[in-house]
Formats: C-alpha cells, structure tokens, sequence
C-alpha cells in the first residue's frame, strides 16, 4: 500500500469513529533454553494449508500496546473446520519469566479467570507460546483473549506458525497494527488464517483512545459514586460529549491526501509570514523569538513524532485552518512557540501541544459565522458544548491541580514542574473513569505517574483554607497564588511532609490509566478517591454553574446576542409569567448589585438544556 492509500485509510477509520451524531434536540523465575528459538526454514507457501496438519503451533508476539512492559492473556483457543475448539496437550513459553500462578498453561485450561503473564517481554522484546497437540491438527481459525487488567500488555503484532511432522514451519496467519479489546475478559474475535496475506497497517491511537473513551462514558458509574454523579447538574449529554470530537470532525476535509509533499510548505510558509521574512530559506532557520527553539527543525519534530498515528494528519490540518483563518499572522508567534517547545520535550507535552492547536481551530467567531437559521439550535449546541468545556477545565485546575501545585511546589518537591502535563493526564483518567464523563482533550493514557500526589492529606489549616477558596466563585479556574491566603503559605514555605509528588490513590497504577481502572474496581482504592471526586462534583453545583454561565453567555465568547433573546423569547411563552423585554436587565438585577439572579438563571438553562431540571 502507497504512502497516501495509506494515509488515506488511517485517516478514514479515524473518521468513522467519530461520525456519529452528537445530539437529540428531542429536550519471577525465568526460563532459559538457548537452543528452543533456533532458527527453522520457514515455508509461506500457499499450497501448505491447515489441512496439513501440525503437531506444534507457535504464536510469536512482538509489538504490545504498550512495548515497555509484559505480555498477557487470559485464553488461547484453536477451531477446526467444525467450529470446536482443538485442546493442546501442553503450552511452552521459552525464555518467557511467568510467576507461579500466571503460567502458559492457564491459556489452554478454559477458564478465562486465569491468565499468562511474561515479565521477559521487556526485556526479550517478543515472547513465544508453543502449543503441543498429541496428533497433527487442522486449524481453521483462533482466537485470543484479552486478561483481567493492564490493557497496555495487550498484543497488537503477532504471527502463527504450524510445525509439521517433517519439522518444516509454515506460516499460518501474520496481524500488525491490530486493535484489541479495552475491555478486560474479552475475545479479540475469531481469526481466520490469512497465511501471511496480511496488508500491514499500524495501530491507530485514535480508534484505541477513542475505544477506551466511549468504554468509560457507556459505562455506569461504580455504586461507590452513584451519589456523587447524580449531584452534578449539567445534563448528561454535556457531562458525556466534548467539542474536540466535532472539531476534528470539521478538520478532516483539510487532511492532505499527501501530508509529505505538504507538510514542509505549509510550515515554512507559516514561519514566514509570522515572522515577516523575505524567503523560505529564512524561514526554516528563524528561531522562537519568545524562548529561542530552533521553529521549524523542532516543529517538524513535533509532527514526525506522530509518524503512523491518527494525531500527526491533524496537526498538519489544524494549522493550516488557523494560518487561513488569521487575518494578522504576526499573532501566531505564540503558538509556534508552544509547539516548537513541544517538539524538544517529552510525549506527554507533545500530545499537551496537540491538544492546545487543535482547540486553537475552533472559535467563537467561527461557530456563528454563516449560520443559518434553521441551523442556529445546533450550532448553539457547539457553544454550549465550548463553555461546558472550558468549565470542565477550570473545574479540573480548581479540584486538582492547582491543589496540587501548591503542595508540591511549596514543599520544593522535584515533581512540581509536572503538574500541568503529567499531572493532568493522571486527574483526567480518574474523574473520566469514575463519573463516566468525557474531558475536553484525549489524556496520554500510557503516560508516567507523576505531578500528581494526595493533597487531602495535608495538615496544614492554611492549604486547607486555600483549597475551598479555590472552590468559591470569584477564585474558580484561578492560580492557588491569586488567594489571600496564598501570601503566608509562600514567606513560611511549609513543607507538607505527607505527600508525594509521584503517587495517586494507587501505589499499583503504573499509568493514569490503569490508577484510574484500579480506582473503578477496587474497593479500598474507591473509598480513598471518594473525597477527591466530591471536591470535583462541587465544581458543578447549580449556584457555581448558572453564575459563570451567565457571565459567558452575554461575553464575547458567547453566543450572538439576537439567538440568546430568540430563546428567551421562546421561554416567555411557554413561562407566560415574564414581562421583561430584555434577558439582561431580567438576568441581571439593579437591586442585586447587578448581579445574576440564579433562580431566573436556573430557569433559563434548564429551559435551554444546559442543566437538568430539578421540578
């Protein structure tokens, strides 16, 4: 398959993933044989058929979700043309390290609570199961099954191989780039033998991210939190959507067919019009103005990074929409800088400055640009949408981590840097996974923990007091410095010895992804986040919400005025109790201080959607 087919198909599996309607306006021993992988001539001869016979299958995985850590399955199973499975007698794992109770052999015992597990894949970087039958067997197809955690040991690239009597190896079915199941306990489906007819593809993030996403918002929240779900008052449809996925939705008409021909083009030309620049050639050596990095050397790092994965077409769409959209290019200079920083640093910042140009395509201007009427109830849905996710990052920055920060930098703990990057991919899992809620951008599931730490535990009244300021109107979104209080925390610089910058809820999450799925199934672990997820829920009590909607829907950010009193308007009626022509004067009170009154503004966003109905 060429470059742009490719490309092309990549892109468009991405896409159908996303293409669904957003709303209803309806309302430790190790194992050493240096001689078991020698190597045997290979025969990939279609004439050799499963109808052959093999007296040994072998499965050799080499790629995982996660190529860093161990292997793991809870079930092999092989079909013969009849549909019922073929029993090996025995199961090796040469050079494979399984503890005592995670053994090859439970892949063949029938019961799926069981698993295999291999420690050496890290180091042996693949791991082979020999499958041993007492007489030659006809495969027909198989199937594997993924174990009880950790979705990161997961398989994505193998290969099944027969052994026939002979000692001639035959290859039976290749899979690269292949997307297992996010559910745990489950089939990765009935393979049929391809015999090495296997078009490679790559293993696309986006349809695995994408996976994990609608696994964790589909899914009921845990009993443990039930109480804390329902007292949010956002409607579910807002708690359980995101405008990123219509953004990149708008986006995928600008992916190029050929991103390597116009990738180079498109940068140097932004570089150059930013900057002001006579050439091309100055262009491609001009550096950041604000930090120094060298702009297209690390830019252009930043995007080949992504190279095989659904995130670098977007980046190359993503800028160009803004390019065109900006009327002064000069103003730029920001956002390459962000990034060009982004191309020098670690994966979690680059998906960081993914995620920050792909909301930089989306604005308020453009939402209500060329409207027409009959459309104006669904791009309404996109600005609600956009404050409902600007809320939820405030929410995010005033339940965690600006909490976080305060301990860990007042404290001088080294993880202090890490809070704003690394830190948020661990709080956003956790808050997704217990509430079943979808954020405003796709976390780094796979990231390291760290920049994250308990900051409940502190003892200090002062960081206490700090935290529920954080929690209160005026403070909301904000930094834990911008607090009153903040001003004695930071001359005494206490050190809070009860916290660690590297450790959230879970000693035994090694990602914010398994922290988070350790949180949803373990008991102890629930009872331990259970205060965290409140002081998130608190952010989204009616009072908090209504007021800072009401500030944004008359702001600039908001929608244009003339759709807000159609609405209203709309709401008169059906309410036959409201006399004031204009939503502002009757939102806003001259006897409150001009302030919102959240009853007449309770009323108003249920009426529009935004929050449930509590009559």
């Amino acid at each position: 398959m060429n470059k742009k087919r490719k490309a092309q198909s990549e892109m468009a599996f991405f896409w159908n993933k996303l293409r669904r309607p957003l709303f209803n306006w309806s309302g430790d021993e190790e194992s050493h044989h240096e001689d078991e992988l020698a190597p045997v001539a290979t025969d990939t001869n279609k004439s050799h058929t499963p109808e052959t016979g093999f007296i040994e299958l072998r499965l050799t995985i080499d790629q995982l979700v996660d190529n860093s850590g161990s292997v793991q399955l809870s079930l092999v199973n092989f079909y013969n043309d009849h549909g019922k499975i073929i029993k090996p007698k025995n199961v090796e794992n040469p050079r494979g390290g399984s503890p005592y109770y995670e053994e090859p052999k439970n892949l063949i015992n029938g019961n799926v609570n069981n698993k295999w597990l291999d420690f050496n894949y890290s180091h042996e970087q693949k791991s082979q199961l020999r499958f041993e039958f007492r007489e030659a067997v006809c495969v027909q197809d198989y199937e594997l099954v993924s174990a009880n955690d950790c979705a990161d040991r997961d398989p994505v690239s193998w290969k099944l191989e027969g052994l026939t009597r002979s000692n001639k190896i035959v290859l039976l079915d290749t899979r690269s780039g292949f997307e297992p199941p996010f559910k745990r306990f489950t089939s990765f489906g009935r393979l049929k033998l391809n015999f090495g007819n296997f078009t490679e593809t790559h293993a696309d993030t986006s349809s695995r991210e994408e996976t994990i996403i609608e696994h964790w918002t589909s899914s009921q929240p845990s009993k443990a939190f039930a109480a804390i779900e329902n007292s949010i008052c956002l409607n579910q449809i807002y708690m359980k959507t995101s405008n990123q996925q219509k953004i990149l939705q708008d986006l995928y008409p600008h992916i190029s067919s050929t991103p390597g021909k116009t990738w180079t083009p498109l940068l140097l030309t932004v570089i150059q019009k930013t900057y002001q620049l006579r050439s091309a050639n100055q262009a491609r050596n001009q550096r950041c103005t604000l930090e120094g990095y060298h702009l297209y050397n690390d830019i252009n790092t930043l995007y080949e990074s992504f190279d095989k994965n659904w995130r670098k077409g977007y980046i190359e769409a993503g800028l160009k929409v803004i390019f065109e959209r900006e009327k002064d290019p000069t103003g730029l200079v920001g956002l390459l800088s962000l990034l060009a920083r982004a191309g020098t640093e670690c994966r979690s910042r680059k998906v960081m400055a993914f995620n920050t140009l792909i909301q930089c395509a989306s604005s308020s201007k453009t939402l209500s640009a060329g409207v027409a009427e009959n459309q104006q109830k669904e791009a309404m849905d996109r600005f609600l949408l956009s404050f409902v996710d600007t809320f939820k990052q405030k929410a995010l920055a005033a339940a965690f981590l600006e909490p976080t920060k305060l301990i860990l930098e007042t404290s001088g703990d080294q993880f202090a840097v890490d809070v704003e990057v690394h830190g948020s991919n661990t709080y956003i899992c956790t808050v997704m996974r217990a509430l079943s809620m979808r954020y405003p951008v796709i976390p780094l599931f796979e990231d390291e923990v760290k920049g994250c730490c308990e900051f409940l535990e502190t003892k200090n009244e002062i960081n206490k007091k700090i935290f529920e300021e954080l929690l209160s109107p005026r403070y909301f979104g904000m930094s834990w410095k911008s607090v009153p209080s903040s001003k004695s925390i930071t001359q005494n610089r206490y050190r809070d010895a009860h916290t660690k910058g590297n450790q959230f809820i879970s000693e035994f999450g090694d990602t914010p992804m398994n922290v988070a799925e350790r949180i949803a199934s373990n008991v102890k672990s629930q009872r331990k986040f259970e205060p965290y997820l409140r002081r998130f829920a608190k952010c989204f009590e009616r009072e908090l919400v209504v007021s800072k909607a009401c500030d944004w829907i008359i702001s600039e950010e908001g929608p244009p005025y003339p759709w807000v009193l159609t609405i209203f308007n709309e709401l008169k009626q059906k309410n036959g109790t409201i006399d004031d022509d204009d939503f502002r004067e009757w939102i806003y009170e001259e006897e409150n201080d001009y302030k919102p009154n959240i009853e007449k503004a309770t009323l108003f966003f249920e009426f529009l959607g935004l929050i449930r109905q509590i009559r």
